[in-house]
């Protein structure tokens, strides 16, 4: 299914945290993203414009808002994203 409409775009905010913030040398921005994106092509196409951190993409989860995002989730013009690394304990 394509969920993509020519021409119509959204602002979405995201956060980077741990090896993706070093990797960026950014915290936070605004990136503009076709409206109707889901999740996971929202990652893939994150992965596409920031190369500096695609290797980090598979391994990373989307958060919307306070919570994780499911796969195939739309997201929404003005959403506050994060990209959260795997975290190590010990």
């Amino acid at each position: 299914m394509r969920y993509e409409k020519k021409g119509m775009r959204m602002n979405v905010e995201i956060s980077y945290f741990g090896p993706a913030r070093e990797a960026l040398g950014v915290g936070r921005e605004v990136l503009e993203i076709a409206e109707m994106t889901d999740v996971d092509r929202f990652m893939q196409h994150l992965a596409a414009v920031r190369p500096a951190i695609a290797h980090l993409i598979p391994a990373c989860r989307l958060a919307i808002g306070e919570r994780y995002a499911s796969s195939g989730e739309v997201l929404s013009d003005g959403d506050r994203l994060a990209i959260i690394p795997p975290v190590a304990g010990g």
